[in-house]
């Protein structure tokens, strides 16, 4: 996965403009003071996910199937990590695989990259990190200025604690690949039209694992702008369109977001609620395992994305460019990305012709005569070809909100505090300097970093990698736990 921000420079910005930090929304400001109320405390809606853990979420155990656990990959690409074991048939060790690739957290870091244009003016030989080219007179060259990265994966692995954890499995009004070859919605929430005059199939539905119709054109528009969206602000995979504002309120009235208000109207209305409940809050990945494993189709595959979320990653980048800029350079060949390697799995049957196609040269070869379009057409049209199956992903937080251990609605911070020297002896997940503040369960803890208390760490070793025009991976400081700043203001 890359998160890419790339919004160009604007040359009106002062030099002052360029040297003042983002404005972060300091979700400690909570729990500065202390707090007496009795009140229910209600969690702002803008940072509710970071305390929530979704309802359909797989429980995650370790002591799983040892033949779970000693499944061989091969990483495909930067992002692809892909298997045909044999054993992965059984629906049993598939379960078992999946919920152990929960606890392989992916490397992710932030990437900056600085470069420039020149058109030589004679032929020439250069030298770019000790490897000499030729420059031809009149074309334009493509001249790295920097090239230097950081690991953030300390923020999402921590050793005794996978609260940040979680395995949602699809919702019915979400639209994802269930044994299709084009992203579907349950047939609980969409069932299939079953004739021209638009009249749908009954709503007998055996299993939360059945089939609703496609999605439209205009519908995948929307869903796609939403990942982007939703990718850019550090939401879980879990959250829904409707309930940000920033986003709906420019989609609500397309013919896509109309559509969608008027499915889940009908939904609502036309659907038992208890089975609505049910439905939102199964745990249905054995059942999606076992549909796979039944699966006849020999170019199948079953494909789990991770993803991290938790941090404003527009906001983020926007920083780090603003601190490269400040430095006094301009370019309008500036990226900043953020990376994760081998977040996306793939399970695909043990089969000759599925591992052929796994290798570049026969992708490639079946291409130049012109094969692969009629194995697109045997995917999409024979029962016996096989679809994609993407009903669950892994999310992994860069920040989160546990509940503190005993703690209860109302507990004041003050007796929260009393309590915390004997729940660091009892509990080792919990930080040594835990930050609290009051949530819907009590007090919570912070788990992760904040992203302005890590921008803070990073910006001045930032700037000056910038004019080092360093190319690289910066170092930093081994991570230390130790109390939170206490600076008013920046």
């Amino acid at each position: 996965m890359t998160t890419d921000i790339n919004s160009p420079p604007s040359p009106s910005h002062s030099q002052e403009a360029l040297e003042a930090p983002p404005s972060y929304d300091d979700i400690a400001t909570a729990s500065a003071g202390p707090s007496s109320t009795t009140e229910p405390f209600v969690t702002p809606s803008h940072i509710a996910h970071l305390f929530s853990r979704v309802p359909n979420g797989e429980i995650l155990e370790k002591g799983l199937s040892p033949l779970a656990t000693a499944i061989s990959m091969e990483k495909v690409g930067i992002s692809a990590l892909v298997t045909h074991d044999a054993r992965l048939s059984d629906p049993r060790i598939l379960y078992d695989f999946l919920l152990h690739q929960a606890f392989q957290i992916p490397p992710i870091k932030v990437h900056c990259i600085g470069a420039h244009t020149e058109i030589a003016d004679r032929d020439e030989y250069v030298t770019n990190d000790g490897n000499p080219r030729q420059r031809k007179k009149g074309e334009p060259d493509r001249i790295i200025d920097f090239d230097f990265w950081i690991d953030l994966t300390s923020a999402i692995k921590h050793e005794n604690n996978h609260y940040n954890i979680q395995m949602p499995n699809v919702r019915p009004h979400v639209p994802v690949h269930r044994g299709t070859y084009n992203p579907s919605y349950a047939a609980l929430f969409a069932p299939k039209p079953r004739s021209p005059g638009h009249e749908y199939a009954s709503l007998n539905i055996s299993s939360f694992t059945d089939v609703g119709r496609s999605v439209t054109s205009s519908e995948r528009a929307l869903w796609t702008q939403w990942a982007v969206f939703r990718m850019l602000k550090g939401l879980p995979s879990f959250a829904n369109m409707w309930e940000h504002s920033e986003f709906w309120d420019k989609h609500k009235d397309t013919p896509a977001g109309q559509n969608l208000v008027s499915l889940r109207e009908r939904f609502e209305a036309e659907t038992d609620p208890d089975l609505i409940k049910e439905a939102y809050e199964h745990r249905a990945l054995k059942d999606w395992c076992e549909a796979y494993c039944a699966d006849p189709g020999i170019l199948k595959e079953f494909q789990m994305v991770k993803g991290i979320w938790g941090w404003d990653f527009e906001g983020l980048g926007t920083a780090i460019k603003t601190a490269i800029q400040s430095t006094g350079y301009q370019s309008n060949d500036l990226r900043v990305k953020f990376e994760t390697e081998g977040n996306v799995i793939i399970v695909r049957p043990d089969n000759v012709l599925s591992k052929a196609l796994d290798k570049f040269w026969v992708f490639v070869l079946c291409w130049a005569f012109m094969i692969y379009p009629f194995i697109l057409l045997f995917k999409r049209l024979h029962p016996r070809g096989g679809a994609k199956w993407g009903p669950t992903s892994i999310q992994y937080s860069m920040k989160c909100y546990p509940p503190l251990p005993s703690t209860f609605p109302n507990e004041s911070l003050e007796a929260a505090q009393r309590r915390l020297p004997e729940i660091l002896k009892e509990h080792p997940e919990v930080p040594r300097f835990a930050v609290l503040r009051p949530g819907p369960q009590g007090i919570h803890y912070l788990l992760g970093r904040k992203e302005g208390e890590w921008f803070r760490e990073w910006e001045d070793r930032i700037r000056t990698a910038t004019r080092l025009r360093y190319k690289g991976q910066l170092e930093g400081n081994p991570d230390v736990e130790g109390p939170p700043p206490e600076l008013d203001g920046y």
